[in-house]
């Protein structure tokens, strides 16, 4: 720039501020989020409305337990097939069996979930076993 004093024009430490050419943004663009948050009832009542529609129209399929018995993609494919899935999101309790997860990510639009972690958008026809089943109708009251 130029040295601070003597000069009798302003002092300036840096070309780089805003009121330069070539300078900065008086006021850049700030990152931020603009998502809008729910309270946890209405996620809570949101969800039980989505499984209740999903009940209603027969989109719940309740199967004993989530496990095939060699761990193939194949043999479980073969399963949905015999079903009639193409599309599902299977839920299971605490933890899903790991030869059963293996098996299943390799299917596309098939997606294996621990616990209930379905969301309120999914459109995806629920596979729910017996024991997570039970803590749906707890949990929710449906």
């Amino acid at each position: 720039m130029y040295r601070q004093k003597g000069t009798g024009s302003a002092r300036h430490g840096s070309a780089r501020v805003n009121i330069f050419r070539g300078g900065g943004r008086a006021f850049g663009p700030v990152v931020r989020s603009h998502a809008i948050g729910l309270p946890k009832k209405i996620r809570a009542l949101a969800l039980r409305h989505a499984l209740s529609a999903k009940a209603r129209d027969g989109g719940i399929l309740v199967l004993d337990n989530a496990s095939v018995a060699d761990g193939k993609t194949k043999a479980l494919k073969e399963r949905f097939g015999k079903l009639g899935l193409d599309n599902a999101l299977i839920v299971d309790g605490a933890e899903v069996e790991a030869s059963f997860r293996l098996a299943a990510r390799n299917i596309p639009n098939i997606e294996s979930s621990r616990g209930f972690a379905v969301v309120q958008t999914d459109v995806k026809k629920a596979i729910v076993t017996l024991e997570e089943g039970h803590r749906i109708d707890v949990t929710t009251g449906l």
